[in-house]
């Protein structure tokens, strides 16, 4: 696309401005203002299908496009939570603000990243070190260097904080030992089978040793629960 003004002549850069840049068909284009001397275009495309999709982008009146998230994600990682996120199109891009709630509705700043700017595809990532509480919400604003912002879409994490029991040997064949857990600690320890029944059930010892040899082969889980009430867990498989 470009921009023509009252005098005929090119008021973008040369060559236009790239719409779209998908490898596959896009045809039928249609454009109307945007009513703030940009425009909005439209067209057929078939690069997610074997038949047309219809996609669309908006052009600024400086002939800059709005930037394109192509992904952005929340991920857990041993209480920490890791965001990613990967843009297109970064024109007039100043930064990126990201924000976190508790309830999904009132959001809070947590810090922000300075855009990159650069053609193509942009990858970034984020950490918030371990939040406080279990499940959060994020969402990212996009700022412009002129100032315009926009919010992207709310994405969920929910932080498994249960405690995780470290066996040995695993895979398993006669016994399973329970590392760094003192008996004294332990109320009862149990084995739970894949369809969710318990198959086995023991007091603890000494040794936090247990004979697994009657089980049948399998992934299993097992299930400590301590005298304080609280509950560890790990999986382990029986050869």
């Amino acid at each position: 696309a470009q921009g023509i003004n009252a005098a005929g002549s090119a008021s973008w850069i040369a060559g236009g401005v790239q719409v779209a840049n998908e490898s596959q068909t896009q045809s039928t284009a249609q454009l109307i203002t945007d009513g703030a001397g940009g425009a909005i275009v439209a067209w057929q495309d078939t690069r997610s299908t074997a038949d047309y999709d219809i996609y669309s982008s908006r052009l600024f009146a400086n002939g800059t496009l709005p930037l394109r998230l192509i992904s952005f994600s929340a991920t857990d990682h041993n209480g920490d939570v890791l965001l990613a996120w990967e843009t297109d199109n970064e024109i007039n891009t100043s930064r990126f603000d990201i924000e976190f709630s508790t309830n999904g509705s009132s959001f809070t700043k947590l810090g922000e990243v300075a855009a990159k700017n650069l053609p193509g595809r942009n990858q970034y990532d984020f950490t918030h070190v371990a939040p406080a509480d279990n499940i959060l919400f994020y969402r990212l604003r996009q700022i412009d260097i002129d100032g315009r912002s926009e919010y992207t879409n709310i994405v969920k994490v929910v932080i498994d904080r249960t405690p995780h029991l470290t066996l040995y040997p695993n895979p398993a064949t006669d016994f399973i030992q329970i590392k760094n857990i003192r008996a004294e600690e332990v109320q009862n320890i149990q084995a739970i089978g894949s369809d969710g029944r318990m198959v086995m059930i023991c007091n603890p010892n000494n040794q936090m040793q247990y004979d697994i040899s009657h089980l049948k082969t399998g992934i299993y889980i097992l299930k400590l629960v301590k005298r304080d009430h609280s509950v560890s867990i790990s999986r382990f498989e029986k050869q």
